[in-house]
């Protein structure tokens, strides 16, 4: 099974801060996933995707601190500039339902935070590799590990 075959033509995916890193840090276990997630899905138009803006601030993070200011740019262009990526904004709508996700499965605030933009953006399906958010019931979960190389 393939990545393609997890996805169906058409879903809007979320996509979870960690898969895009594994895809621009080159990660040596899960980069590979990652790119072909990527490249097979989000890329050609398949499933156009979303993220929340916690995303961005959690992918600068190491770069900046890094002095990657090539990193940086990277991710930038990538996420504020994509056509097939949309960068979801944290309004009060999304920290209520955040709020209610936390209460419901003792989320951390910043996985709340992206299940409930994904999920107001009308994502089906999130991508992550945090198998505790497996849990979640209000959108499928499916984790990066799980998808074979």
């Amino acid at each position: 099974m393939n990545v393609t075959e997890i996805f169906p033509p058409g879903a809007l995916v979320g996509v979870d801060t960690a898969i895009f890193i594994y895809h621009f840090e080159a990660h040596p276990e899960f980069g590979a996933r990652a790119r072909a997630f990527f490249r097979d899905c989000v890329d050609t138009g398949r499933n156009p995707a979303v993220t929340s803006v916690v995303t961005l601030a959690e992918v600068l993070t190491r770069p900046k601190s890094m002095g990657r200011g090539d990193l940086v740019a990277r991710y930038r262009e990538y996420l504020e500039g994509a056509t097939r990526m949309r960068l979801i904004p944290i309004d009060a709508t999304v920290a209520e339902q955040a709020a209610d996700l936390r209460a419901r499965h003792s989320l951390r605030l910043p996985d709340a935070f992206q299940i409930a933009a994904c999920l107001s953006a009308g994502a089906t399906v999130l991508l992550s590799n945090d198998a505790r958010l497996k849990q979640v019931q209000e959108l499928k979960i499916v984790l990066l590990s799980e998808i074979p190389e």
